[in-house]
């Protein structure tokens, strides 16, 4: 016979899926930061930026020499 769950064991349990569900997303984001600009921060980029993006997550050795256009 299953026990029921005390009201105390009932929000741990919540804040225990919530903190689940921010330290998965929050691992997504990490690896995707193009993806977070647009979708969360809602900028939306060009090419050119998202490989910047992914380049400077990827290397830990980053250098990126800008004209005056940019």
């Amino acid at each position: 016979m299953a026990s029921k769950k005390t009201d105390k064991e009932i929000q741990i349990d919540k804040q225990q899926r919530v903190m689940n569900g921010i330290a998965l997303w929050t691992g997504y984001y990490r690896c995707n930061l193009d993806r977070f600009c647009e979708e969360y921060l809602g900028i939306k980029l060009k090419i050119f930026q998202k490989i910047i993006l992914r380049m400077m997550n990827v290397n830990t050795n980053f250098y990126y020499i800008a004209s005056r256009g940019q």
